[in-house]
């Protein structure tokens, strides 16, 4: 019998060891899944901290898959004087404007809601002085302004099925004088006083 009891405390003692060892093997192993998990996660983090900027970059001046929106867009020279605006009018009408050295307007070329658009010239005071374009949706023509009244003066038009006509106003705005070209070898001539009445015609 005491030959048996140390062996059996041995085997106890063993048993005992061996499960601690399992325990601690787990516990080991654990550990190092989570730590694997963490490593995981930070590695995302930090490919994301990466990426996100790189792409928003990419986005940024790749013009296939970007838009640049704005309500107006302006250029200036390099003492800071406004050479060149891109806007929309109060009519929803785009506008492109050209400034001389003085950042004062000379040349508009505009486009309109109603199938219109045409190039405008300034005189260097900001007034339009020169209009080449669609007056009407079925009219091209050249228009010279009054500079006083703002108005055309005088105006070149041809619409869409030939016709061409010219007509000129006096500085009030009266009309003073037209002549055209219509079909069919037609053409004639008109001129009317300060009043308004025909005072020439032919035929």
């Amino acid at each position: 019998m005491s030959n048996d009891q140390p062996e059996s405390q041995l085997i106890e003692r063993v048993e005992a060891l061996e499960r601690s060892n399992r325990d601690l093997t787990r516990r080991l192993n654990e550990a190092y899944q989570s730590a694997k998990s963490w490593h995981a996660i930070t590695l995302a983090i930090a490919l994301t901290a990466l990426f996100v900027p790189f792409a928003a970059r990419i986005a940024l001046f790749n013009p296939s898959t970007t838009d640049v929106v704005a309500r107006s867009f302006t250029v200036r020279d390099d003492n800071g004087v406004k050479r060149l605006s891109l806007f929309m009018a109060k009519e929803q009408a785009p506008i492109i404007a050209f400034c001389d050295h003085r950042g004062t307007n000379i040349m508009n070329l505009a486009a309109g809601n109603d199938r219109t658009a045409g190039l405008y010239i300034f005189d260097g005071e900001n007034q339009k002085r020169l209009f080449i374009g669609k007056v009407t949706k079925d009219q091209a023509g050249l228009q010279f302004y009054d500079p006083r009244e703002h108005k055309p003066q005088a105006s070149l038009l041809n619409d869409q099925l030939g016709n061409v006509g010219l007509k000129v106003s006096d500085e009030q705005g009266k009309l003073r004088v037209s002549a055209g070209v219509w079909g069919h070898g037609l053409s004639g001539l008109e001129t009317r006083d300060d009043r308004g009445n025909v005072s020439f015609r032919n035929p």
